[in-house]
């Protein structure tokens, strides 16, 4: 019998972007799948969008909320799912055709609990097909056998993973309470990851890349500054979560030293980039993806001191 993936799309004002996620889904080669699209309190036209869909295939789900996040939103869909494995895949990103069923291959025998991880690229913001910053290494493939270490001590330095480019076993979420914290802003991701590779599972990595990141001028992502200081509330958290564990301790604390360190130098570089043309200035945020800026943040810090 074909196992069913549950896909859990959080949707806030990206209505013109969800067709392309929703889309990316119908053309799966792996047909066996349920979405659920959970309206995050949209203004735009995300209810009749989703409505569309959902009256055209009855594997599509919508539900609606009162705005309350991204964790949140993702947490409802975690509710409704009543998948074998489950795939998020936020509204303005895509998988491409094959990844269902090639993550699933290499899972669906496993007794244990399993997670599969594969590649990405970056696509640009009006075409995310088409490829952006082609010579730039998405960095997915990490040490296996020590996840929470890399996670800890390379997350977004030589490490970075979207949500969608991962498959989970739903048994993950179901028989452990695994959420995402709506505590967080951002970095809930990432706190999640270290909640789920604390239980040990068998990670497969696919190195094919099977996900599209769309480079989203609008994006939370795009705020560095409210992203570091995200990230360090997320690792305050997961300082407390690992106390009894030094190695990870100590990791979390040179992690945390480095992102202040971050902090501080992007502050610099943003006084620097006020003094830039406006218009530069947008077109820089807009078409650099944020790993690229954080690398020419550290390159400025070192010219300024």
């Amino acid at each position: 019998m074909n196992k069913l993936i549950s896909i859990i799309i959080p949707c806030y004002n990206q209505a013109r972007f969800l067709p392309d996620a929703i889309n990316s889904l119908i053309t799966q080669t792996y047909t066996n799948w349920e979405c659920i699209i959970v309206n995050d309190g949209s203004t735009d036209i995300t209810r009749e969008v989703s409505l569309n869909f959902s009256h055209h295939d009855s594997r599509i789900f919508y539900i609606e909320q009162h705005n309350q996040g991204l964790s949140a939103a993702r947490n409802t869909g975690l509710k409704r799912a009543s998948g074998d494995y489950i795939q998020f895949l936020d509204s303005d990103d895509v998988i491409l055709k094959d990844k269902l069923s090639t993550q699933l291959a290499g899972m669906k025998n496993q007794d244990g609990l399993s997670v599969s991880i594969c590649r990405y690229y970056f696509g640009t913001h009006d075409d995310i097909y088409k490829r952006a910053n082609k010579d730039f290494d998405t960095h997915t493939n990490f040490n296996l056998d020590r996840p929470l270490q890399e996670l800890i001590s390379r997350w977004e330095g030589t490490l970075s993973i979207p949500v969608h480019c991962f498959l989970f076993d739903a048994k993950i979420f179901s028989n452990y309470d695994i959420k995402f914290n709506t505590m967080l802003k951002n970095h809930e991701d990432w706190c999640c990851w270290l909640d789920i590779f604390m239980l040990q599972p068998t990670v497969y990595f696919v190195d094919s890349t099977l996900a599209a990141y769309r480079i989203n001028d609008g994006s939370m992502s795009q705020d560095i500054s409210s992203m570091h200081l995200g990230y360090l509330k997320a690792i305050q958290l997961s300082k407390l979560k690992f106390k009894d564990n030094p190695e990870l301790t100590s990791l979390l604390n040179t992690k945390q030293n480095s992102v202040k360190h971050n902090l501080k130098q992007h502050k610099k570089f943003i006084s620097f980039q006020k003094r830039k043309n406006s218009d530069i200035l947008k077109a820089y945020r807009r078409h650099t993806p944020w790993p690229i800026q954080k690398l020419l943040t550290k390159l400025f810090s070192r010219i300024v001191g």
